[in-house]
């Protein structure tokens, strides 16, 4: 993996282990009484959802009208996974930067994981509600949709173009990793730094598309299919850090201390 998405998949690291451990069963969170409780950090980092965590979402679940007993199956595979990732990561020294912990190992162990998840949880869903659900993904994840290799070879992109929207990344994780340190130091408030997460979002989205030809804009509004309504809960997407957006032209961090 190249250090342009090394920063940024450190602080996606950190976010999931954090989720897995925090994961309590029979929790409920934005999905509902049964379907388990959303990770109390912020999304900033627009880190790569897998299938049963964005299933999570009690919007996604009406868009694709699940029935009881497909929330009753998802939740106990999701409930699976969550220990397996409280086991392998929540010990001593397995975070992203414990001690003897190798990165890219626990990166890839990741990866299986989602992916074992997401194949189970597919055999659930119906043929249209997969179809769904992959656009779904891509209008959720933004500009993070691109690290996609599917993804990049559906649009045509070009290494060239691959590298701008690394770049990119690489700026929007450094500029959020810094942010989450001033949170933990107590420089900014819960809020100030949601509020500049969301707004180094914005501008890494707004940048990401200018790197795309006409045509491979058109092609990606084509496969989002149709608007995905979103309904956050108070305090974001998975009730962690408040605050609205906040206007900028570029990555930065919140300005102030708590107040």
């Amino acid at each position: 993996m190249n250090q342009s998405l090394k920063t940024l998949f450190a602080g996606a690291l950190f976010v999931v282990a954090a989720f897995a451990v925090a994961q309590g069963p029979g929790g409920q969170g934005p999905g509902g009484p049964g379907m388990g409780r959303g990770p109390r950090m912020g999304m900033g980092m627009g880190m790569g959802m897998g299938t049963g965590f964005m299933l999570m979402r009690q919007d996604v679940q009406n868009d694709l009208k699940l029935t009881a007993d497909q929330k009753t199956k998802i939740e106990a595979i999701n409930q699976k996974y969550r220990e397996q990732m409280r086991s392998r990561m929540g010990g001593p020294g397995g975070g992203p930067g414990g001690p003897g912990g190798d990165w890219q190992a626990r990166m890839e162990e990741m990866r299986k994981m989602m992916e074992a998840q997401d194949k189970e949880i597919n055999q659930i869903l119906t043929p249209q509600q997969q179809k769904r659900m992959k656009e779904i993904r891509l209008q959720l994840m933004g500009a993070f949709a691109f690290n996609d290799p599917e993804i990049r070879k559906e649009l045509g992109l070009t290494s060239q173009q691959i590298s701008r929207i690394e770049e990119l990344q690489r700026k929007a994780g450094e500029a959020n990793m810094a942010l989450f340190q001033r949170m933990r130091n107590n420089e900014i408030t819960r809020e100030q730094g949601q509020q500049a997460m969301q707004n180094n979002q914005k501008v890494l989205e707004t940048e990401t598309l200018k790197v795309l030809t006409p045509e491979q804009q058109n092609k990606l509004k084509a496969m989002k299919g149709a608007e995905f309504k979103r309904q956050d809960p108070p305090g974001g997407m998975f009730g962690g850090f408040g605050g609205n957006r906040q206007r900028g032209g570029g990555f930065g961090g919140a300005g102030g201390g708590r107040n």
